[in-house]
């Protein structure tokens, strides 16, 4: 009896062992099937940021290559008039805010025929020290234009020798490209200069945080889950060098995101994609979690009924043997009073 007993203990504790070894394992591939879908979604963003740089740098290749058309017909053309000069250049480049053609002394003529001098500043440096092409931030007045600046030759207006072909373009014909698809729109898009100054953002952006330094808010933020950027220092000089991560970070005020960047070609603009954390993955969490506590519970639920089945069978065995032992003590009995 003892020993049918054992038996019974026995299987009790492989079912139980059966069941924390099933929950083990399913708390644990569960882990693993968020930290994939984690990992998917920094992609994605990752993959969000370049379509949004890519349309950047397609707006001011076109630009670069719409002025090389330009500083070809100037050079065919040679000498001008200050009439056709102005008449030429506002054909030229329509969606311009203003298009000038520099001397060496830095003495310009625009579409409209206003002449005047630039003032040199670091900005301009390369192109009127170097003879390099410039995509700079400038400014006229209170209004953020983006300056393209190349050399040109054999171009005289007047008599007097042009060097640079300078455009200028409002912010506005590079904010209406940024726009971002995924996760529902809850991305938000800002382009920073090296600076950390916000320069271009979405409209899903509130005001205060347009008018911030970018890096600045991340000052005692915490990085999560990323070897190389630990603090704002490594978080500044990675997105400074230009390189395409997708990092999780959570702010001093508690919040919870996710930032994708990479850097603009051409000019020191640097594309940015926030996306809160729970929109991103929070209801991915919740049905994982969700179905893995019912895949739980199914489980425990199967091995309690099991256990519950192998002690009524073990009691129901044991009912029928002492039911047994009865009757042979009975049988017993007859036999001895028989004979």
């Amino acid at each position: 009896m003892k020993v049918k007993k054992s038996s019974s203990a026995i299987i009790v504790a492989i079912l139980f062992i059966a069941l924390v070894a099933v929950f083990l394992l399913q708390k644990n591939t569960l882990s693993s099937v968020n930290r994939v879908s984690e990992q998917t979604a920094l992609t994605l963003l990752s993959d969000n940021v370049n379509q949004v740089r890519e349309v950047l740098d397609n707006q001011i290749n076109n630009i670069w290559a719409r002025m090389e058309i330009m500083d070809s017909a100037l050079t065919a053309i040679g000498d001008m008039d200050s009439q056709k000069a102005q008449s030429y250049l506002r054909t030229s480049l329509l969606d311009t805010y203003r298009v000038e053609l520099v001397t060496e002394e830095g003495e310009y003529i625009d579409q409209n025929g206003k002449r005047g001098f630039i003032k040199l500043t670091e900005e301009l440096c390369p192109l009127f020290l170097d003879n390099s092409r410039i995509c700079t931030l400038s400014q006229d007045g209170e209004r953020d234009m983006v300056l393209f600046g190349t050399p040109i030759t054999d171009v005289t207006v007047e008599g007097r020798e042009v060097q640079y072909l300078m455009a200028y373009y409002e912010l506005d014909t590079f904010m209406n490209l940024l726009s971002v698809e995924s996760f529902a729109g809850n991305g938000k898009i800002r382009v920073i200069n090296e600076d950390g100054l916000v320069l271009l953002y979405t409209d899903n952006l509130d005001k205060d945080e347009t008018s911030y330094y970018f890096f600045k808010v991340y000052e005692n933020a915490k990085f999560v889950e990323s070897d190389d950027i630990s603090d704002i220092d490594s978080f500044r000089k990675s997105v400074l060098r230009g390189e395409n991560h997708a990092i999780r970070v959570v702010s001093e005020d508690g919040k919870d995101n996710i930032i994708s960047y990479a850097k603009v070609h051409g000019i020191d603009w640097y594309v940015t994609i926030v996306v809160d954390y729970a929109s991103v993955l929070g209801e991915l969490d919740d049905n994982i979690k969700s179905i893995g506590m019912s895949s739980i519970l199914a489980t425990m639920i199967v091995v309690l009924l099991a256990v519950i089945l192998v002690v009524f069978i073990s009691f129901d065995s044991q009912k029928v043997r002492n039911e047994k032992q009865q009757l042979e003590e009975l049988n017993q009995s007859l036999e001895e009073a028989k004979k």
